[in-house]
């Protein structure tokens, strides 16, 4: 169930990365075609800026998604209020702020950006604020819409996802059109534009978040600031990341200089928005893996961890590879797109672009691993791994190997960095594990007491009315071998039929498709917690008792006796799958 629900996630949530990485694509070609070539400077100087502000975007996702994937697991409804209330807070503040800022401040932001020296045209100085005017006039709607991707990919709705996305890409061509061709509002346009494929993209999605079955719920009373502290601390290794990417660039453009000179760095530019794209996949993939990791660890599952760390790294390969074998195929007719092929360093670039992207096999599956790990609450070995991926070893090699073989060293040393870090993992987790070792539970990197001693543990996988009853009598044998009166052992059988016969008559049955659920109980403290997780509609056995609860009918009187001799019930659909638990107190010896 976790390796389809991976996939189920994954692929929509890699689409959606890639779109917006093709809406900066369209933009930049718009200012290209037609606006000159002083619009591209104009947004080059402003890009440490957007850099800034995508920072705080990705750090406040990335926090939210950990925080409350993790209150989602364990089932708490007032932390995950908390923690969507106290996101929303943070990204209006933030974004409202930073456009105060710009748009009473233009002058002096633009001498930092170096808008204001004297190699540099007033014209594009002018351009430079103008386009960040127009980005920023609705940047508000830009954070909110990147908020919700993790709310929407933790509830599994794959659907708002791409709807979305798609409405965000086909508004962003549309707007940089009428901007340029009817209202000639020149590079204010374009950079208004951006924000309103955001805020279209935003009402695409935010009617999820108004409906009754929506578990997120804003009040002001949620805002609090402990939750933004554990926001802020769970999403800091994004500022790592993101200035590790900088010095790296920075890194390899002065490589390359004293390699090849200005083509080489040429080369480097050109080879970098394919790149891009095939970071995309593994960023979707790692994103993924983040929400499940969260939500898996939050609910103390080790088994289910351990299964989508075969997955994560399985379905990952597949991606990025075929992705991989496409570019390396492309490459020539690529690299045409943007030099003649009478450039100097053609066949170098069409080298460049095949080796580089071979790179992006190996960094894909550090970076679903790095993702996983955060989820997982080791930040301290995520910031290292990260360090050494983006820039130690990855540089390193690079320089070490392109000072001596050249301008194809470069691309070599890359790979041999990159490949480097995932021997660093693998030392920590064999460490961890006391042995050499690739199984999927080495790389889990759990400690050998995380969750509940396995011997009070259960797991029963149904699919029809055969095997619930099955698992029903399984259970009741289960807990009478482990010392639970009889009573209390037939109580646990009986609710455990009872409530996956109910499903698979009224969720199972709602479609043709076929299905599965995956039943778990937990005996700890004193008392034992059973949880339903299928991927049928959504389903609610404790609401549906509740519009049928007749005391003069003898319809559903088996589940309404259950549900009035547990001690609590919960249900969440988060993933895309349903989830029921329910807590029986056993009584003492």
């Amino acid at each position: 169930m976790i390796r389809k629900t991976f996939v189920k996630m994954s692929l929509p949530q890699i689409f959606a990365s890639i779109s917006s990485t093709l809406c900066l694509l369209i933009d930049s070609i718009m200012m290209g075609r037609f606006l000159g070539v002083q619009a591209i400077s104009a947004y080059g100087l402003s890009s440490p800026l957007i850099i800034i502000f995508t920072a705080m975007v990705l750090m406040v996702n990335c926090g939210t998604q950990i925080t409350v994937a993790k209150a989602v697991g364990k089932g708490d409804r007032d932390e995950i209020d908390t923690c969507y209330s106290t996101s929303i807070a943070i990204a209006v503040s933030v974004s409202v702020l930073l456009t105060f800022i710009i748009f009473i401040a233009a002058d002096p932001i633009g001498i930092l950006l170096e808008a204001g020296k004297k190699d540099v045209p007033l014209a594009v100085t002018e351009m430079m604020k103008d386009y960040l005017k127009g980005y920023f006039i609705l940047s508000p709607f830009i954070f909110l819409n990147q908020l919700m991707m993790p709310y929407l990919q933790i509830m599994g709705k794959r659907r708002e996802i791409l709807l979305s996305v798609i409405s965000m890409t086909v508004s962003d061509v549309l707007f940089n059109f009428l901007s340029i061709h009817v209202f000639n509002a020149g590079i204010f346009g374009i950079g208004l534009a951006s924000g309103l494929s955001y805020l279209v993209a935003f009402f695409t999605a935010v009617w999820f978040f108004l409906k009754k079955d929506c578990i997120f719920r804003f009040s002001f009373k949620g805002i609090r600031g402990f939750m933004a502290a554990a926001i802020a601390r769970a999403g800091s290794c994004v500022i790592l990341v993101q200035l590790c990417y900088v010095l790296r660039v920075y890194s390899f453009n002065q490589l390359l200089l004293n390699i090849g000179g200005a083509d080489a760095v040429a080369v480097f530019s050109i080879i970098t928005v394919p790149a891009d794209i095939l970071f995309r996949i593994g960023f979707g993939a790692g994103e993924t893996t983040l929400s499940i990791s969260s939500l898996l660890y939050g609910d103390e599952d080790r088994g289910s961890l351990i299964e989508l760390v075969k997955s994560m790294y399985l379905c990952t390969f597949v991606y990025i590879s075929i992705a991989v074998l496409l570019v390396c195929l492309a490459a020539p007719w690529i690299v045409l797109l943007y030099v003649p092929a009478e450039f100097a360093m053609y066949d170098a670039a069409v080298m460049a672009m095949r080796l580089f992207s071979v790179s992006f096999v190996i960094s894909s599956m550090g970076y679903v691993n790095e993702k996983y790990l955060l989820g997982t609450g080791h930040m301290g070995l995520v910031n290292l791994l990260s360090a050494s991926e983006g820039l130690l070893l990855t540089a390193s090699f690079a320089w070490i190997f392109g000072l001596i073989f050249g301008f194809e060293g470069v691309w070599i040393g890359v790979i041999i960095g990159q490949t480097g870090t995932l021997l660093v993992y693998s030392v920590f987790a064999w460490r961890k594990a006391g042995k050499v070792s690739f199984s999927a539970e080495t790389y889990s990197y759990l400690d050998k007491d995380f969750g509940v001693d396995p011997d009070n543990i259960s797991n029963y996988y149904v699919s029809d009315v055969d095997s619930a009853e099955s698992a029903s009598e399984s259970l009741h044998a289960f807990y009478k071998d482990r010392g639970v009166k009889a009573r209390e052992a037939m109580l646990i059988s009986l609710c455990t039929e009872e409530i996956a016969m109910n499903i698979i008559k009224h969720g199972f049955n709602a479609d043709k498709a076929k299905h599965n659920m995956e039943i778990r109980t937990v005996r700890k403290d004193n008392g034992v917690t059973l949880r339903f997780r299928d991927d049928c509609i959504m389903f609610e056995p404790t609401k549906y008792v509740e519009m049928n609860d007749d005391d003069g009918s003898e319809d559903h009187i088996g589940l309404r006796m259950i549900m009035k001799m547990v001690d609590d019930a919960t249900y969440i659909n988060s993933l895309g799958l349903n989830n029921l638990m329910l807590s029986i107190r056993l009584q003492e010896e």
